[in-house]
């Protein structure tokens, strides 16, 4: 299984964007404010693109996340034209 990390930035949010169904995995971590790490993930149904708002956040300041699911994804910081792969999970269906 592979990550891509990316660390929370000057208040630009990572948006990751995905075809196909199945899930984001994620991990947010490095609280400033002394909170426990968040693992979870994200659902989607849609057959084609979904955007996930990873990250605008003040207190964690990294993000973790991969990407399970039967198409592909990328990730990009704030407003930036730079798209970036996903890493993914094993499974593909």
């Amino acid at each position: 299984m592979s990550a891509s990390i990316v660390a929370f930035n000057s208040g630009n949010g990572v948006l990751v964007t995905t075809r196909g169904q199945r899930k984001v995995h994620l991990v947010s971590y490095g609280s400033n404010g002394g909170l426990p790490n968040h693992v979870g993930t994200i659902n989607t149904t849609n057959n084609e693109v979904t955007r996930f708002m990873i990250s605008h956040s003040y207190t964690f300041t990294g993000f973790a996340f991969y990407w399970e699911g039967t198409g592909e994804a990328v990730f990009s910081i704030g407003n930036q034209l730079l798209r970036q792969p996903v890493g993914m999970a094993g499974l593909r269906r």
